[in-house]
């Protein structure tokens, strides 16, 4: 009897998702209608969690807004009415399974390369701005010469600086006095953003409006990984930074393949809520499409691997030893999410970060990392009063920019 009720609460759920996402007249453009994928079969693998039912991944509980908590399974409940021994060493893992580019069928790859064959190329010199070697050794002069040569990136990069997120008290008239404001990082990766958004801009003011949302969560990122990595002893602050940013890519085409408004309300909703809905409505997650626009754009691959396993932070359980690489994709992995709660005014302050909550599906798998070395060190950094000062910048900045464009409509 209990069975039966599950099944069918389950099919009830399915059927209530479908019908809150289907094209609507006036919502949008028509796009296809949601199927299930059909997926090669997953790879063995030790360190993400074994596949879960249909049922259990695509169950209501999985995608209310607040309902972290039921996706996290294992063994828990389970352990703790054997007892605390038994209690101690079961190992929870996440109710969740990450598509990837590897695990998608040969045509359900094809479709979605089809669905991506509008998106433009960057500029040959925007390419350039995620080369490995430019990142390991541009120097300002370098970094200046390559954006000289395209005007609107240089017009968009100060315009930028110049606007309310930053705040400053006088202006900025080039792009060298950018780079003497904000370093070479911050505006080679800003420069970045604007590129990804041009290739994948639209002319729907929704769409516009949410891209926007997506540079103040680059940016702030950014700002968060130079602020922490130092602190932590991570020393490829470049690659860190630019890998951060390109794990927006995906995010930016998803609105462009469902319909009206439904990326950016699934987009509050966090990454592990958001990617379940994009799964179960499009077959793939961001994650998937901005692996194959990466390798359209034909980046290096050692890029690509960073930032697909950046992403996989969600539900890849921390190896022991934390190596250099590890750490700084799981850096740039935390600095993307309190960069998400920043802008979506969740986050002012530090006491409201909270990365060792693994009742909270996009940290479960990382209060891990916080048990060992060099990311023990992280909670620490995070109380402290120079990083507080930074945040509380930051979020100011956000709130500025946000509240301009309301000033200046009415």
């Amino acid at each position: 009897m209990n069975a039966a009720i599950a099944f069918f609460a389950a099919a009830a759920a399915l059927v209530g998702l479908w019908l809150l996402l289907r094209p609507r007249a006036g919502h949008g453009a028509t796009v296809e209608a949601p199927r299930p994928p059909s997926r090669k079969a997953r790879p063995q693998a030790t360190d993400t969690p074994a596949p879960v039912s249909a049922e259990r991944l695509s169950s209501r509980a999985a995608l209310s807004t607040g309902a972290y908590d039921n996706l996290l399974t294992g063994g828990r409940a389970g352990a703790a009415d054997a007892g605390p021994a038994a209690a101690e060493e079961a190992h929870p893992t996440l109710a969740f399974d990450l598509f990837e580019v590897d695990m998608l069928a040969p045509d359900e790859l094809e479709r979605l390369r089809q669905r991506l064959t509008g998106v433009s190329v960057p500029p040959r010199s925007v390419q350039q701005l995620m080369s490995p070697e430019f990142m390991e050794d541009a120097s300002p002069r370098a970094l200046t010469e390559l954006l000289v040569c395209e005007p609107v990136l240089t017009a968009r990069i100060i315009g930028r600086v110049n606007s309310p997120f930053y705040g400053l008290r006088s202006p900025i008239s080039s792009v060298a006095h950018a780079i003497t404001y904000l370093g070479c990082n911050a505006v080679r990766n800003m420069a970045l953003q604007f590129a990804m958004e041009e290739a994948l801009t639209g002319k729907d003011p929704e769409l516009r409006r949410f891209q926007s949302q997506l540079l103040d969560v680059g940016a702030i990122a950014v700002a968060l990984v130079e602020a922490l990595a130092p602190k932590l002893g991570i020393r490829d602050l470049s690659a860190t930074s630019t890998q951060t940013v390109l794990s927006f890519l995906g995010d930016f085409v998803v609105p462009r393949l469902l319909p009206g408004e439904t990326a950016s309300r699934q987009w509050a909703l966090g990454l592990a809520e958001r990617t379940t809905a994009e799964q179960f409505s499009l077959g793939a997650n961001a994650m998937v499409i901005g692996q194959l626009l990466m390798e359209a754009w034909e980046l290096p691959e050692g890029i690509r691997e960073d930032v697909r396993d950046l992403n996989r932070v969600l539900v890849r359980r921390v190896p022991s030893p934390v190596g250099e690489r590890d750490a700084r994709l799981a850096l740039g992995y935390a600095c993307a999410r309190i960069a998400e709660g920043v802008v979506l005014g969740r986050i002012q302050e530090p006491g409201q970060i909270d990365l060792g909550d693994e009742c909270v599906a996009e940290f479960f798998q990382f209060q891990a990392y916080l048990a060992r070395p060099p990311l023990q060190r992280l909670p620490a950094i995070l109380e402290s009063d120079e990083f507080a000062r930074t945040l509380r910048r930051l979020a100011r900045g956000r709130a500025a920019a946000t509240e301009s464009p309301a000033a200046a409509a009415g």
